[in-house]
């Protein structure tokens, strides 16, 4: 399937970092945002995971897409609810500005023969720099780097498949649940790291997503982090 970005009609946020806002400013937001991105039912846990992980700024960016929902295997072109599109894209936004993260906004187009809408694609960035990084990234080294996936783990994507038997059962555990990216079997400890780092981050922060996350293990997102970078 070919996919095709158009510009979006939808404005950025201004970069507003919430770590650089009143502290019990931004408690309430902080709490006001998880709730919400725990009761969000548009983004799977997966997207949910990334999206936390920037706004606590130990993940540079992430992306996802909210496809549209047709009312027939076709996909013709009108054939879908635009209120209920628009309802869900809507969603999105107010739990964007509520992260006073930076983000842009974008139409996907699918289809070889028969074009017809996609869904919204959105890039969020911890900041201004970290969201146009991943803007500009074109192949998956480089949406790999602006994702925040260690130098390691970028140099042998594509290479042997990682071995986890060299994993123990708990981290092998955390490795299926969650889907940030793929070891490399020459410094995957030093990637296990960054893993726990991330995953021990999530579980701090929500106990609540991080549960469905672990009970979600056998699902694997089609697009981690909005892109094609983990996929074997």
């Amino acid at each position: 399937m070919e996919i095709s970005v158009k510009e979006g009609s939808f404005p950025e946020n201004k970069p507003a970092n919430p770590i650089l806002q009143n502290p019990t400013r931004v408690e309430k937001q902080r709490e006001n945002f998880i709730k919400l991105l725990e009761n969000n039912t548009l983004l799977d846990p997966q997207d949910k995971a990334s999206l936390l992980l920037v706004y606590l700024g130990v993940k540079p960016a992430t992306g996802f897409i909210i496809p549209v929902k047709y009312d027939s295997e076709e996909k013709r072109p009108f054939d879908y609810n635009k209120e209920t599109f628009q309802d869900d894209i809507g969603a999105i936004e107010e739990l964007l500005l509520e992260s006073g993260l930076p983000k842009k906004s974008e139409i996907v187009i699918s289809g070889r023969k028969l074009k017809h809408l996609g869904g919204q694609k959105f890039s969020v960035g911890k900041d201004r720099q970290s969201l146009e990084e991943l803007l500009n990234a074109k192949d998956d080294i480089t949406i790999g780097h602006a994702l925040g996936y260690p130098e390691s783990a970028l140099e042998g994507y594509g290479g042997d498949k990682f071995d986890t038997k060299v994993l123990s059962p708990e981290e092998l555990k955390i490795y299926k649940a969650y889907k940030f990216f793929y070891f490399s079997n020459e410094n995957w400890k030093q990637e296990l790291e960054k893993f726990k780092e991330w995953v021990s981050m999530i579980e701090k922060a929500s106990p609540k997503l991080h549960q469905e996350i672990l009970q979600d293990e056998q699902v694997t997102p089609s697009f981690p982090d909005g892109y094609e970078v983990r996929a074997q």
